[in-house]
């Protein structure tokens, strides 16, 4: 879909900094929403990354994400 990597690291750390408690809102697809704040997220990319060191995939390893 695109060509550009996606790197998520200094602008979430940059979130989490300035707007800690601000609310991130997802519209699921049965309608309803969930939020989150931009600390919640981070934990959760955190864990999703520590998960996938432990599967033992390295920082350029290149999988494909069909959510995407």
């Amino acid at each position: 879909m695109n060509d550009v990597e996606l790197i998520l690291g200094e602008p979430l750390k940059r979130a989490v900094d300035l707007f800690p408690a601000r609310e991130l809102v997802t519209k699921l697809p049965d309608g309803s929403t969930h939020r989150y704040t931009y600390v919640d997220a981070a934990e959760w990319i955190n864990q999703l990354a520590g998960a996938l060191d432990d599967l033992g995939l390295e920082a350029d390893d290149h999988r494909w994400n069909p959510l995407w």
